[in-house]
């Protein structure tokens, strides 16, 4: 019995959490640099990325700071 290649059809993540974490800058950084390693795989494979949820950690306050790294992540 031979087993078929499987083929990635989209990469789908959630829980990313991201926030303006005061004593823990770099577990922002973390949360960035995940994004941005799927999104380079998901444009190499040529599949699209699914987004399920929890993008940010309180997203009733988002601060201005924390918000334009997130656009500039998702720009590049």
């Amino acid at each position: 019995m031979r087993l078929k290649k499987k083929e990635t059809i989209a990469l789908v993540f959630s829980d990313l959490h991201i926030g303006d974490w005061n004593n823990f800058e770099t577990r922002c950084d973390t949360a960035l640099s995940i994004l941005e390693y799927i999104a380079a795989k998901a444009s190499y494979k040529k599949v699209p990325m699914l987004f399920c949820g929890d993008l940010f950690d309180k997203p009733d306050r988002i601060s201005n700071k924390l918000m334009g790294r997130v656009i500039k992540t998702f720009d590049k």
